[in-house]
């Protein structure tokens, strides 16, 4: 699958992020480096990881106040973003 990105939250404000290196070459200066984010930054990213998730979002701290901030600004309905099914060998 072209562009990729997978994002690994390995502590409270460090990041490692995993790219597709094809698609995003505009971004090969922040391959295999870490990155330290601050709060605003960590708060996009679980946003993404939420409207992304496949089933579940899990949270080390059980503190899921931006899910419910972001259910309640979207009229009390979950947000999931749409996505292509994968198959493997057409099934």
């Amino acid at each position: 699958m072209n562009g990729i990105e997978i994002i690994f939250q390995l502590g409270d404000r460090v990041l490692l992020a995993l790219l597709d290196g094809q698609y995003f070459k505009d971004r090969i200066d922040k391959h295999n480096r870490f990155k330290s984010i601050d709060h605003k930054l960590q708060r996009e990213y679980n946003y993404y990881q939420y409207i992304w998730a496949n089933e579940e979002v899990s949270c080390r701290e059980n503190d899921f106040n931006l899910i419910q901030q972001l259910i309640e600004v979207n009229g009390g309905k979950e947000i999931f973003k749409a996505r292509s099914q994968i198959l493997l060998n057409g099934k």
